[in-house]
């Protein structure tokens, strides 16, 4: 059997948990919990949209690490905005404003991918761990 153990549960633990997080740290600085209204449909759509896409793409290349992960949550979140304003929900902006909300998406994807690489565990580095063990 060449798959980890468990695996499945912790993609699916993952991709439960990790599109929270923009939400909840969002809470935690505004102080209200209004925010999780915007955050959480806005995220868990630029999860199945982009990031399980793009996590399918990565894992085939054998490539899952933080930083994939982090620059993968960091790209989806700044194409989510510019779906939202393509789409018309998000007012466009054309000037500071614009880069500023392109980075705070981008900024909270990318803390999306990074949980997302907490929460699933399943690193280049410990595959090559388990590889290890199996070969030895």
């Amino acid at each position: 059997m060449n798959r980890l153990p468990g695996a499945w549960w912790r993609v699916a633990l993952a991709i439960t948990l990790a599109p929270l997080v923009p939400g909840l740290l969002w809470c935690a600085i505004v102080g209200s919990p209004v925010p999780l209204l915007f955050a959480v449909p806005i995220a868990y759509g630029t999860m199945v949209v982009l990031g399980l896409p793009l996590y399918g793409l990565v894992r085939r290349l054998g490539a899952v690490t933080d930083w994939t992960a982090g620059a993968g949550g960091f790209m989806a979140g700044m194409l989510a905005y510019v779906l939202l304003v393509e789409l018309g929900i998000a007012r466009p902006h054309y000037d500071l404003a614009a880069a500023k909300a392109m980075l705070l998406f981008g900024g909270f994807g990318l803390l999306s991918g990074w949980a997302f690489a907490v929460i699933h565990g399943e690193t280049r580095a410990s595959m090559r761990g388990v590889e290890e063990q199996r070969a030895g």
